[in-house]
């Protein structure tokens, strides 16, 4: 890493104030069985879905990415999933969310995104 402009900017996100509240803290999630409808084999040799008899226990998830106390939970869309399935193999975790992609394109971006979602130090508005 020889780009000094980016790395002083990640020192400075790190060093800065924690944040109030962890992000995707605030959800909802449900737990069961998943069971996939047909022979996945032909696209992947994980075995949970290579046979339609075989029932997976699995947990849900849907939260908020970056809320802070007393902030509308409408205000920005920042939401995630996730999937967690309890396989013979291990534990397979899916993750998702709707924040803009442009970070994996250009990583630089992608300490504004979270300064941008951080609530101010001064003022506890973002």
């Amino acid at each position: 890493m020889t780009d000094m402009g980016f790395l002083e900017e990640l020192a400075a996100l790190s060093s800065g104030r924690p944040p109030e509240r962890l992000w995707f803290v605030k959800g909802a999630g449900a737990g069961g069985v998943f069971r996939p409808y047909m022979d996945m084999s032909d696209y992947t040799s994980a075995a949970f879905l290579t046979d339609p008899e075989t029932e997976t226990p699995a947990w849900v998830r849907f939260s908020l990415c970056g809320g802070c106390r007393g902030a509308a939970d409408t205000r920005r869309d920042d939401r995630g999933f996730s999937v967690k399935f309890f396989t013979s193999q291990g534990e397979y975790d899916l993750m998702g969310t709707s924040l803009p992609v442009f970070f994996i394109a250009d990583p630089k971006k992608f300490p504004d995104l979270l300064t941008a979602i951080r609530p101010c130090a001064a003022t506890d508005l973002r």
